[in-house]
Parts: C-alpha cells; structure tokens; sequence
C-alpha cells in the first residue's frame, strides 16, 4: 500500500530496501518522484548495512548497537531533494512569468514540501536506525515515515480524549518521571486545546501530589486515575497481559480513547521491540518488570478505540533499538498515526517546555479535523497518511486508492462528532479499519503473486464477515442517534 500512497499523492521518497553486495548485507537507496501517478527514480546508491552501526561484534546485544545514518549518505539525500526543490521553484516562477503577460496558464500549485521514507519489506532492524535524527536537519522540512496501510481512519472532531501512561518501574524512576509527565501533559493541552481530555496513569499513590506536578493545566481537562489498591491486585496475581494496559482498558471502560502516549523504556526481546512496565501499578519498591510488544499494543489500542499512539523517550532509555523498533513496527501496520518523541537534544540542553514544542505540534496536527502542516523536527519519527498532509495536489489522486472499502454510514459519522464517542463504537470502527488494511494490502499483492486457495479463501471469507460486523455497527449507530 505505501507503493499506492506514493503514485496517488505525488510524494517525493527515499526508498530503502534490504540487499547484497558481493555476498555482504547491504542497503539499496533510491530517491523516487511520483508525479502523474507515475514513479521516477532519479538517483541510487547501494551501501554496506554495517555503516548503519549493524558491524558490531557478533555477541553484542541489538541495545547496545550504535544505529546511525552515514554523513555521505545523508548529504546524498539532503542535495537530491534540494535539487528536486530547487526545479519546483523554477517551474513556478515560469508559471507566475507566463501568467503576467497574459498567457492562460494554470496557477502554480502553492505547496509545501514533505520528504517521506518509505522501508520495502522485509527490512528487518532498519526501522530502528534514526533516520530521522539525521536527515530531517539537512532536508529542513517534515521527514515522514510512510505507512503501509489505508484507508484514512474515522476520527473524533469534537473531543480529544488521550490516555497518558508514565510506567515507572522503579522509586527512582518514580522520581525522575515526574517533570516528564508535566512536561507531555502541558505539550498535550498546548497542542490540542481546550479538546483535551487527559486521563493519567502514574506511579503515584497520592492525587494531590501528582495535581500540585500538573497544576499548570486547566481542572476542566484533566482526570487523575489512583493506582488500584494492592489488595485489587493481589486478587489477580496472574491476569494475562500487561498490567499497566489492563489498568488502563478498566478504567476507560465505555469511553473511547483519541490517543494513547507513553512514557515508557525501551527494551529488545532478541531482534524485537516492546517497552517495559513495572509488575503493578500502585506498587512502590523493586519490581519485576513486564514489557509489552507490537501485537499486545495493538490489540489495545483497538480494544480501547484508540487512533493515535505516541511515545516520549525517557531519560536514560534502557534500549533506544527496542523503542524505535516497536514504533516502526506498529507505525508501519496500524490505519493511525504513531508517533515517538525523543526529547533529547544534541547540541543544547533545554528546558522542558523547549523540549516539549515538537510534540505539542505533534499534537496539533494530529488533533486536526482537516488536513494540516506535520511539524518538522528531528527529535520525532511519525507515521502518518498522506491524506492528513495539507497543500499537497489531490487533483490526480484516484478516489479509488483512498477510500474505504467499507465507509462508515452517516450514523457512524455524526457519533464521532459529538463530545462523547461511545466506547464500543471506538473499538469496533478500529477494528474495522485494522481489518480493512489486511485486506487491502492482500488485494494489492495478487498483483505480483497468486494466493494459494486457502489463503484466497480465508480473506474473502474475512472480507464478508467484516461486511457484517459493518453492517451491524451501522444498524446499532442509527439506534443509538
């Protein structure tokens, strides 16, 4: 699907794919321009994968590699696109040259330019290279992460509600979460506005305490959520998943979630990704810690209705290889946006609300109910459709490749519009859009093989179940109106 999103929205792309070279790893660059519908790779390059910082030791842990871009390669990219953007320019000062003697040219597509990565798979480790970290500041505008799925989700427009979880796991981790907490609650309600509705789940025994940390934000937005007692979780020593999540699915039971942001490690389970929580929330002192990976994430994030997740990199991240590998992973499959905000900074060090401005506009054009300016920064990765992106040219984009295969009826519609979204409403049109994906990408890739039967059979089976399920949230919608 990011094939079809690059051709229907005339993106500009760095395109990385996994190679050999003389018997060696390597990665296979190509920058690409889509115009028309038509794809133009204008220059390509093929680099060993252990100049990415993947040439350590044969023992060394993936926590401990030392991923990065190549300065050649990043200079590569950074004078193609400046060349790219530079023949645009030219263009339109030809148009506008034309258009004042009186020729009767179309006007010049007023545009702003976003770079976009798009990995082909399978790519393995190279979602957790921060490429972000060293391109955007050489390109100097937005450098997105292209996912691959559609259709463009169903969204609230008139709450944002946004569960943040800072998973401490530790008295000292307790401690030193606390200005990160007020520093994404404030870049939250600084984003989104008086929309918000924050829920908090903290490692924090005492609500006036944790209000006096957030005393900056208004009353009206903000709900504190105490940790469940001990005894509650001595009842269920042995419930299956992530505690901190289940903590979070209780609570929100019957409302649905706009978002999800965690303050969490990183950690590498092998060559996978997932953040790590304490055993139980509430509980102070040592803990066992328990992690959370991509499928878990997933099926809570649609369990809770939830479009948006994001992700703060805390200070002294266990794994920044495991953060950034979950992130990718979920951001490359999920119909929503996935964010991860990396508050460090390289060259100074500032203050929180310093640290904090690229989320806040994060928030900002995540939140918004029309298409909207992503923020350029290379302190975020952000998976987002191109469909969110203003001033892009939609003229030639085909209906077809952006729709979904099954729109949600009006009644759907004009639930999201109101101040509360039902719960079970929430879940079930991100499940419908999950499953829309699938079948999505199983339809584009009968293009280039043929599916056994069974597999053929399993998703048109898939397809018509969900044509069901569809039909029966439509039907419950209208009677719920």
């Amino acid at each position: 699907m990011a094939l079809y999103l690059q051709r229907a929205f005339s993106l500009l792309v760095v395109k990385a794919a996994l190679t050999n070279r003389a018997g060696r790893p390597a990665v296979r660059l190509e920058f690409v321009v889509n115009e028309d519908g038509q794809q133009r790779v204008t220059a390509q390059r093929t680099d060993d994968l252990d100049r990415y910082g993947f040439g350590g030791s044969e023992s060394s842990e993936p926590k401990d590699l030392d991923l990065h871009v190549p300065e050649n390669v990043v200079f590569w990219i950074a004078a193609l696109f400046q060349d790219m953007v530079r023949q645009r320019e030219m263009i339109r000062e030809e148009i506008q040259f034309e258009q004042a003697r009186g020729m009767d040219w179309p006007d010049a597509q007023d545009e702003r330019d976003v770079l976009w990565l798009h990995l082909v798979k399978p790519y393995g480790a190279l979602g957790a290279v921060p490429w972000e970290r060293f391109v955007q500041p050489e390109v100097g505008v937005p450098f997105l992460r292209l996912p691959d799925a559609l259709p463009e989700p169903q969204r609230s427009i008139s709450r944002f509600r946004v569960a943040l979880c800072a998973a401490a796991s530790s008295e000292r981790e307790l401690r030193s979460s606390r200005p990160s907490v007020s520093m994404v609650a404030r870049a939250l309600f600084d984003g989104v506005g008086t929309m918000l509705r924050l829920h908090v789940f903290a490692e924090q025994e005492d609500e006036a305490e944790m209000r006096a940390v957030l005393q900056d934000l208004p009353k009206s937005v903000l709900t504190i959520h105490p940790p469940p007692p001990p005894s509650e979780a001595e009842q269920k020593p042995h419930s299956a998943g992530n505690p901190w999540l289940l903590w979070i699915q209780r609570e929100m039971a019957g409302r649905g979630l706009d978002a999800v942001h965690l303050i969490a490690h990183g950690c590498a389970l092998g060559n996978e990704g997932g953040i790590l929580t304490g055993s139980r929330p509430g509980m102070s002192g040592s803990q066992f810690p328990q992690v959370a990976q991509s499928r878990e994430l997933r099926d809570f994030l649609t369990q809770t209705g939830a479009l948006i997740v994001g992700f703060t990199r805390p200070d002294g991240n266990y794994s920044d290889y495991g953060l950034w590998r979950l992130v990718d992973e979920l951001g490359s499959l999920r119909a929503g946006p996935v964010l991860l905000h990396d508050p460090r900074d390289l060259l100074h060090d500032l203050g929180d609300e310093e640290r904090a401005d690229d989320l806040a506009q994060s928030y900002k054009f995540l939140s918004a109910t029309a298409p909207a300016h992503p923020p350029a920064s290379p302190n975020l990765v952000l998976f987002a459709q191109p469909g969110q992106i203003a001033d892009l040219d939609l003229s030639q984009t085909p209906e077809k490749v952006v729709a979904p295969l099954l729109p949600p009826s009006p009644a759907v519609k004009e639930l999201f519009a109101r101040g509360e979204t039902p719960g079970w409403l929430s879940a079930a049109q991100r499940f419908i859009e999950q499953s829309e994906a699938e079948l999505i990408r199983f339809k584009q890739s009968r293009e280039q093989r043929d599916p056994s039967h069974s597999e053929a059979a399993f998703y048109e089976g898939k397809q018509a179940a969900l044509e069901k399920i569809r039909e029966v949230v439509d039907r419950h919608a209208e009677d719920q109106l």
